[in-house]
């Protein structure tokens, strides 16, 4: 116990309830400095919580170990959260932890007077802890459910970077099951929105002393939520409400907490069904200058930071063009008919790959100008309007592109380089978000639909060996998003590049002898180096270039595997220096 803030008043454990990412170690913080021990070994901190989380490793570990033993058969979802697609914990899964339970409790009860603790694991199980507690006070904290999946992609786990629908889908199972816990015992409860606390942090205390004659000598409690400040990053208000509106169940249950709370949030906003609609896509009157394309498979809990990312930095300017290239995954089926319901047309086809995805799109595109927009990663303010420009003042340019910031498990900026020929043969330089003339596009007939794989390398190699220019803008253009089982970081990788080369050997073998060193052409063709005397297949057919390319294409590999072995290297040390 903390005995310079007493409390004065009949032992009874405090147990701090809410959602992962809600505010639960500030909250945890603030009842350890009004005298409440929330535990004598707390889960050291780390960058995710930087302040420490204040939660009880005994605890913590109590329901790890059971939440992994009742759904360890369940391979996918977030067993150590107690939630998969499948199969989600219940109080009744723990009868056979009762006796640790108790033990644990007991443990508490015999060294502090006045005790609590603070694990967010327990909200899916307090019908398993009320009983076994000695008339438990539950301080209930909840936050708005688009800043709490924000905030859980920001961990950087591999889980919830592959699938940020399943942030939304534990939100709604942890504070549904918090919602009907508290219904059943409210005369227990004390229920607050974390944003509305770190305005009135008095509140707990006081509340604590009205209705639990709990006294707390606690100081400066205001000075502590100013050093604890929730950690969050503005969301976009296109974001938030397309958010909102697709995962419109959490934001039901959302303004049912606010309904019971304490103490609700200060900036309450009315019922998605009441709000206007968000950018009127069947009225707007979009410019003819740009069409931005995004074609999605079984991706869709990503399209929304995809589309939102546009309407927050060009709002009702440009054309928006999405397709459903043949999704299967039902929750993706879901969140696409909840986006159609906005008015944005997303018709659907019959799964034919990327290339065939962006041909669909950009042959019904009104712009005279192009950006594909993969559907996880999201656009950039400025780059847009800049690329537009050159390409409006400069005919002879045919594609502008920019920097990539990372996101995800990596947050570095990638300088992009000038694209060279030369370099581009060896490995793709440019991602597929570059903006480009549509008619470069129709003179080359589209993306090829028989690269399955990197088929925006195949696009720019075919534009280099057409003549078109390329041009760089030094500034950022998107974020790309970098997780794991990502091309960018998958071991496939290099499978794929494989079969790209096999392509540019079969389709254009005239670019492999033009950018062979001199003294390869003249072997070939001797002092007129004339290679368009030379048929396709003749060159295709020489095994003296084709042991060059394999030669070069091996180093280029092996210098690829050092340079990322490196880095990982350096940012392991880094992490490890922190």
């Amino acid at each position: 116990m903390n005995s310079q803030d007493p409390l004065h008043s009949t032992a009874r454990p405090v147990i701090l309830v809410g959602m992962h990412r809600s505010g639960t170690s500030l909250t945890a913080n603030l009842l350890n400095q009004m005298g409440i021990s929330m535990g004598s070994t707390f889960f050291p901190k780390d960058f995710a919580n930087p302040r420490g989380y204040y939660e009880d490793v005994e605890f913590l570990h109590f329901h790890q170990t059971a939440f992994n033993t009742v759904l360890r058969s369940y391979a996918h979802g977030h067993p150590d959260w107690g939630w998969t697609p499948n199969r989600q914990i219940a109080s009744n899964d723990l009868r056979n932890w009762t006796e640790k339970a108790k033990s644990l409790i007991a443990r508490r009860g015999e060294r502090f007077i006045h005790w609590g603790f603070k694990d967010p694991r327990s909200a899916p199980v307090l019908d398993f802890w009320h009983p076994l507690l000695d008339n438990p006070i539950y301080v209930v904290v909840y936050r708005d459910p688009v800043r709490v999946a924000d905030s859980i992609q920001r961990l950087k786990a591999p889980v919830f970077l592959n699938h940020p629908q399943y942030a939304w889908a534990i939100w709604e199972f942890y504070n549904r099951r918090i919602f009907d816990f508290v219904v059943r015992h409210r005369e227990q409860c004390i229920v607050m929105n974390i944003d509305a606390l770190t305005k009135s942090v008095d509140f707990l205390p006081n509340t604590l002393q009205q209705r639990f004659q709990f006294e707390s000598n606690a100081e400066d409690l205001t000075a502590q939520i100013a050093a604890e400040q929730l950690q969050q990053q503005s969301v976009s208000e296109q974001r938030d409400r397309l958010s909102r509106h697709v995962w419109n169940t959490c934001e039901s249950l959302y303004g049912q907490l606010e309904e019971i709370a304490d103490l609700p949030s200060s900036h309450r906003t009315d019922p998605i069904e009441k709000q206007a609609p968000f950018w009127s896509w069947e009225s707007r009157k979009s410019e003819d200058t740009l069409s931005v394309i995004i074609p999605t498979h079984n991706d869709a809990a990503w399209l929304v930071e995809a589309i939102s990312s546009v309407e927050q930095h060009y709002p009702g300017r440009f054309e928006v063009l999405v397709v459903d290239d043949g999704t299967t995954d039902q929750g993706s089926l879901d969140i696409l008919n909840r986006i159609r319901d906005t008015g944005l047309a997303i018709p659907r086809i019959p799964a034919s790959g990327l290339s065939a995805a962006r041909n669909h799109l950009i042959a019904k595109a009104k712009g005279r100008y192009i950006i594909p927009l993969d559907s996880d990663n999201r656009i950039l303010p400025d780059f847009l309007d800049r690329a537009i420009a050159e390409l409006d003042c400069d005919p002879q340019t045919s594609v502008v592109y920019g920097d990539r910031q990372f996101f995800g498990l990596r947050n570095d900026v990638d300088q992009v380089p000038r694209v060279s020929a030369n370099e581009m043969i060896d490995q793709n330089q440019l991602d597929a978000c570059a903006l480009f003339r549509k008619s470069m596009w129709e003179s080359l007939g589209g993306y090829d639909t028989n690269v399955k794989c990197l088929e925006d390398w195949e696009f720019w190699l075919h534009a280099i060996r057409q003549g078109f220019h390329f041009k760089r803008l030094p500034i950022l253009s998107i974020e790309y998003r970098v997780r794991e089982g990502s091309l960018s970081r998958s071991g496939s990788l290099r499978k794929h590049v494989r079969q790209i080369r096999k392509v540019v050997w079969s389709k254009h073998p005239e670019l492999l002898v033009q950018l062979a060193p001199p003294w390869i052409r003249a072997t070939l063709f001797g002092t007129s180096q004339d290679s368009m005397a030379v048929s396709a297949d003749a060159i295709r057919n020489s095994w003296f270039l084709k042991s060059y390319w394999n030669a070069r294409w091996i180093g280029v590999t092996l210098r690829r595997i050092h340079t990322k072995l490196l880095g990982e290297f350096r940012r392991f040390t880094k992490r490890k220096s922190r």
